[in-house]
Parts: structure tokens; sequence; C-alpha cells
């Protein structure tokens, strides 16, 4: 059996992505529902999270935790103790918590003697690179998996969306398949569509998670937020 001649793929691409949004134009009712399910999946999570975790989960004094002290061999803080044993530098709390703000540490080594010192011999007067070494690991983990979440809901929104168009489609499909159609034009259309209707979706939940379970957040504490990330 001969196979068919493929049209020019370009304008089979055109003509195929005027069809796809001329299609959602027409139904207007399964637009409404798909730019709809968002924010109410996204409201739901919300929810969730505020009262299985509480609100403020995307504060920097959760996201990026600090040890109040470290032990290190460049600043002598103990006069008496042997040379180049380890010696504490960092915030007394007199063992009453394993970890605090990291404001209170840069605080510390910008005021702090000893920090000073630290930070100067250590990082060459660059105290976020000095605070690296205070900074716990293992910090944010329920801000991580509130966004793992968002990131599957995303996921299921795309393959929803492509399920829906696979299965209303296949017959149209198979027939203009049959003629001249490419599968590539064909699947190009797809994914611009619905990847900017994915996008508008996911941001939804993303954004709505992030504003109703973030606490207030200043200026300073943002910028504290992101040292956690930097090399």
């Amino acid at each position: 059996m001969k196979r068919p001649k493929r049209g020019n793929p370009f304008k089979q691409f055109i003509l195929l992505f005027q069809r796809q949004i001329e299609l959602f134009r027409n139904n207007t009712s399964n637009l409404i529902l798909l730019f709809l399910q968002a924010p109410l999946i996204g409201l739901v999570l919300v929810l969730i999270v505020r009262a299985e975790i509480g609100a403020g989960i995307f504060d920097s004094n959760k996201v990026v935790l600090c040890a109040p002290q470290i032990f290190q061999t460049t600043v002598t803080t103990n006069p008496q103790a042997p040379a180049g044993s380890s010696q504490p530098l960092g915030i007394n709390t007199n063992g009453n918590t394993s970890s605090v703000d990291c404001n209170r540490i840069i605080t510390f080594l910008k005021t702090d003697t000893n920090g000073q010192q630290y930070v100067t011999k250590k990082a060459n007067g660059n105290v976020n690179k000095a605070l690296q070494d205070f900074i716990l690991p293992g910090g944010g983990s329920l801000a991580q998996i509130a966004l793992f979440i968002v990131s599957f809901i995303a996921v299921m929104f795309g393959t929803v969306n492509g399920i829906r168009e696979i299965v209303k489609e296949n017959a149209i499909y198979r027939r203009e398949r049959t003629v001249n159609l490419g599968i590539f034009p064909y699947l190009l259309s797809k994914v611009i569509v619905l990847g900017v209707i994915s996008l508008i979706q996911s941001a939804s939940p993303a954004g709505g998670l992030y504003r109703g379970s973030a606490g207030r957040i200043g200026r300073h504490d943002e910028r504290i937020g992101s040292l956690g990330f930097l090399g």
C-alpha cells in the first residue's frame, strides 16, 4: 500500500494551531472548567498545609536555619586552650536550642570581635561566605514537601489535559493521518496550546500556596533565605 504524501509541515501546524484555538473558544464551558479547577485545588492545598503544618513554611527562619555555635581552628576564642585545638565560635544559647535565626549569626559576624576575625581570616571579609559554615543541612524540609506536591499537581494537570485531547480526537486524528497529516505539526500544535494552559493552571496553586502559607517576609529576610543556595 502506497504511503500518502505528507503536506507542508508549517502550513499544517498553522492550520492545526488555529483549529485548536477555535475549539477552545467554541467550548467555553470546558475552558472555564480548566481554569477554575486550578484555583480550587490550590485553595484545598493551602487549607491542608495550614491545618497540618501551619503558616510560614516559606519564612527564611524556617527554610534556612543556622547552628548557634561551630567548632573551628581559625580564631582563638579561648586563650587557655591548646594551640590548634577546635574552639567554639558563635552565640551562647546555654544549650536551650540547637538552631537559631541566621540573622542573629550575621549580626554576630558583623559586630563581635571574634566573629569579625573569623570573617576576615576564613572568608576574606565576605560575611555571606562565612555564614555558610553555620547553616544547618536539611533545612526547609516542609517547604520542599509543599513544592513537591505543587510539582506533582502540575504534572497531573498536563497529563490529564493531554489524555483528554488524545481520547477526544482519536478518531479525527486517524482519519486525517490516512490522508496527509504529519505527526509533528499535530503534536506541536497540541503542545503549545495545552502547554500554555497547563502553565497557567500550575501557576495558580503555586502562587496560592506561597501567598497563603508564607508569613511576612521582608527584604532582609528574603536575602537571608537565599543564602542557603549560595556557593
